[in-house]
């Protein structure tokens, strides 16, 4: 049951339930419902078809029943009050439109009481306590809506006002994430002509994805590197001496003029650590800047990089505790900032003990994510396997997955279909996934009784990634 109030947009299930609020000085009220917008603004309780009864104040629902696909419903509700002068108040004339699909989902209807949140129906790994006893979850690696209202999605939406946010946690056991949906009556998907399950999807993109040895691709939020405390995703490898790091930035999302992509060395990876770093940026300049002591300002120098900011180089060398900061168009010929009382980019910052080496990338702006790609990595003096650190704030950003769709229906069979491009979890537009009913082998689409979403293999689970996707529009679709 799909419950909407007032006027809504098209695509409105076939089994809507209709809401209004209480008038104050109502007893009862008069429901008129039809096809016809003029004759149900002009109906009265003579009008046979049209008239659907007088409602009781306790009941301020009606439910028109099964409705035909692709048409275009008028409503009325008058206030009653037979002691009160003026009875009935006429009231306004509200429309909706059935949808041309079964509505599988929408996710409109979820709302942040304890009843009806949206984890409540698409059941996840932690499962819920209200009301009591609540259900234990699945166990899997999902988290379904938000820990604090509103629950679902109000921004990140495909359509109407919300959509489902899933977290997806393979990292740990068991190795796959997946949420549910059981249906108290079977679901008939084998009506007027429907031949494919279509659902939208967007993601973040990729936190950091090594694509091929020296070619990575990073994304990161955050307000800057700058000032006391510094916000970017950081890359790093430990530099327990000498070491210079290079890199080409191939290109980066401008998400502010001083959004940042390059190189960074640091005393730890504390936001107010020492650092010395060499980016550049969307406003075609390469910065030099470092903190002298954790916990102070920064110092900067800044040059223009010259008429096409992208690609372009940057490179960032250690020895003792001078650090060197160096730019080139061509990775050939470098140049170091210079300013002009003729101070280059070259400062002396003592940093104990072993040091960060790695690839840094900022929005500087918490409320966008940037992507960066680099090529031509080239490290020195420092050796192992890249780790990755969110420095002074959450970064959203996915690691490649695959998605999968199950289907059970209502006699046990189940059927699984996987898209295995583990790229989709990283879109960061509305994308539909469209699935063939028909590869659902073997379960009777006349008779569905669960539904899972997941991320990972359920099959053969194994160690992978993180992330979060936004899920709208869960629809039977025709051809």
């Amino acid at each position: 049951m799909v419950v909407y109030s007032k006027n809504c947009d098209a695509n409105v299930p076939q089994d809507v339930t209709l809401m209004w609020s209480t008038g104050e000085a109502a007893v009862t009220h008069d429901v008129y419902f039809g096809t016809d917008e003029a004759a149900v603004a002009a109906a009265t309780p003579a009008d046979a078809g049209i008239y659907q009864g007088s409602q009781a104040l306790d009941k301020n629902t009606f439910v028109p029943g099964a409705l035909d696909w692709n048409r275009t419903y008028y409503w009325r509700v008058d206030e009653v009050n037979d002691s009160a002068a003026g009875s009935p108040w006429k009231g306004g004339v509200w429309k909706f439109s059935t949808a041309d699909f079964i509505v599988v989902d929408d996710f409109e209807v979820y709302g942040d009481e304890i009843v009806g949140r949206i984890f409540q129906t698409w059941i996840d790994g932690w499962g819920y306590t209200e009301p009591a006893p609540g259900d234990p979850g699945n166990g899997t690696g999902s988290t379904v809506g938000y820990t604090d209202p509103p629950f679902a999605e109000p921004t990140i939406v495909h359509s109407g006002r919300q959509s489902m946010p899933f977290d997806y946690n393979n990292i740990v056991q068991p190795y796959y994430s997946e949420t549910e949906r059981t249906w108290d009556s079977p679901q008939n998907w084998k009506v007027n002509g429907v031949t494919d399950l279509s659902l939208w999807l967007r993601g973040y993109p990729a936190s950091f994805s090594e694509t091929s040895p020296g070619s990575i691709t990073m994304s990161a939020s955050g307000a800057d590197i700058v000032n006391v405390t510094d916000e970017f995703r950081y890359a790093y490898k430990k530099l327990p001496g000498d070491g210079s790091l290079t890199v080409r930035v191939e290109s980066l999302v401008n998400t502010a003029a001083w959004a940042k992509a390059g190189v960074i060395i640091r005393a730890g990876l504390e936001p107010a650590a020492q650092q010395v770093h060499m980016i550049i940026t969307p406003s075609e300049r390469v910065e030099f800047m470092y903190r002298r002591d954790a916990g102070l300002n920064t110092t900067q120098f800044a040059t223009d990089a010259g008429t096409t900011a992208f690609p372009h180089w940057v490179r960032l060398t250690r020895k003792g505790d001078t650090y060197t900061g160096e730019y080139s168009a061509n990775g050939t010929t470098w140049t170091k900032i210079t300013t002009t009382d003729g101070t280059t980019s070259v400062i002396d910052v003592p940093m104990i003990g072993d040091v960060y080496i790695g690839l840094a990338v900022t929005a500087t702006n918490r409320n966008a994510i940037t992507t960066a790609v680099f090529s031509n990595v080239q490290v020195t003096g420092a050796t192992g396997q890249w780790q990755i650190a969110e420095i002074g704030y959450d970064h959203p950003g996915n690691d490649p997955a695959s998605l999968y769709i199950a289907l059970q229906d209502s006699a046990g069979k189940l059927a699984v279909v996987t898209n295995a491009d583990t790229s989709a979890v990283l879109g960061t537009e509305w994308t539909e996934w469209r699935i063939p009913l028909s590869q659902f082998t073997g379960v009777n689409l006349g008779a569905i009784k669960k539904m899972y979403i997941g991320v990972g293999d359920r099959n053969a689970p194994r160690a992978d990634g993180a992330g979060e996707l936004f899920i709208d529009d869960i629809r039977v679709v025709k051809p």
